[in-house]
């Protein structure tokens, strides 16, 4: 009866001792952090698992992701982790690009621009995005060209195409008809400056005046 009775306490004093101290709540070295799913547990026994991952901007290069809790100890986490980088972009034709820093890392934006006399065509920057790769394409540098332009009821007088950027186009009026607006028209980057209008009715020195044309005693146009 004797041994008997000394069975319950000989597995209490096994369990006793199997039953390893739990964890506290993994603190990591900044290099890693913990995975959404272990830093919603509160309670790490004996032999339990917390997984770390990468912080953003990194990506995992080699290693375990799980770490071990021992006694009260965790394990020395294995994960290693890399920076996500992209390649530095193309230069484009007649433009430029800048960076924020030397190697571009996530989420960093190269912005764009133009040399003069080219306009943007496309995105005005680009992003690094999480697989290595930008948000978009690069844009292109285009040259600034406007088309042909033309007034009702009028000629133009002076300017030939192709037009580029700042020519130059001024206009006449048929007979019968007076100008209202400035001359000449000058091709900007998001086209023809304002154009001038033809309206019937002869030009006076009243009309000239309203519509902001004045010619001077020696015949040049203020």
């Amino acid at each position: 009866m004797t041994s008997v009775k000394a069975w319950p306490l000989l597995l209490l004093q096994f369990s006793l001792v199997s039953m390893g101290k739990g964890c506290p709540f993994p603190v990591l070295n900044g290099k890693l952090i913990l995975s959404e799913k272990s830093r919603q547990i509160n309670n790490f026994p004996d032999n339990s698992n917390a997984f770390v991952e990468c912080p953003k901007g990194h990506e995992s290069a080699e290693g375990s992701n799980v770490i071990i809790c021992t006694n009260g100890k965790w394990s020395d986490p294995e994960l290693k982790c890399k920076m996500i980088t992209c390649d530095e972009p193309n230069p484009i034709e007649h433009g430029k690009f800048s960076k924020p820093r030397n190697i571009i890392q996530l989420d960093d934006v190269v912005e764009y621009s133009c040399d003069d006399n080219y306009t943007l065509v496309g995105n005005k920057s680009i992003t690094c995005g999480q697989y290595w790769e930008y948000s978009s394409p690069p844009p292109q540098c285009k040259a600034i060209k406007c088309r042909v332009p033309k007034i009702s009821l009028g000629n133009r007088t002076e300017g030939n195409p192709p037009f580029s950027y700042k020519s130059e186009a001024a206009f006449e009026c048929w007979p019968g008809y007076r100008m209202k607006g400035l001359a000449p028209s000058v091709c900007e980057e998001s086209g023809w400056s304002a154009l001038p209008v033809c309206v019937e009715g002869k030009l006076n020195l009243l009309n000239a005046v309203m519509d902001g044309i004045f010619f001077s005693r020696c015949g040049f146009m203020i």
